[in-house]
């Protein structure tokens, strides 16, 4: 029973990981000014992780602030509205909306954030 209590994976993790990978790499292709081997060691560890937030784990944290930037950056950018800004920055946005924004930048970087309005 402790074993279920204690259980985070994060399902959305998963998926957005992926996406925000390509995202990256496609960004080091087009800049390789930024490209450095501890940032490459970076994304390799952040690849493997599993997507469980253990207390024991470094890998979640990086997710979570590589998250939290990417989704401020990004929307900063795309949304000129401030209320909406913080609505769509805020958790109360769904996973399932993130994982769709992610999803269209990797297949298209200079996509719009159109799937907010």
């Amino acid at each position: 029973m402790t074993e279920i209590l204690s259980d985070v994976k994060d399902v959305y993790a998963e998926r957005k990981k992926e996406s925000m990978i390509s995202i990256v790499k496609d960004h080091l292709l087009q800049h390789p000014e930024y490209s450095n081997p501890e940032f490459h060691a970076m994304l390799r560890t952040l690849n493997l992780w599993n997507s469980n937030y253990d207390k024991d784990m470094f890998e979640p944290t990086y997710f979570t602030l590589w998250e939290y930037f990417f989704r401020k950056n990004y929307l900063s950018e795309q949304l000129e509205n401030n209320a909406l800004r913080m609505v769509v920055l805020s958790n109360t946005f769904y996973e399932s909306r993130y994982n769709i924004l992610f999803d269209k930048v990797a297949q298209n970087p200079s996509y719009q954030g159109k799937i907010f309005l």
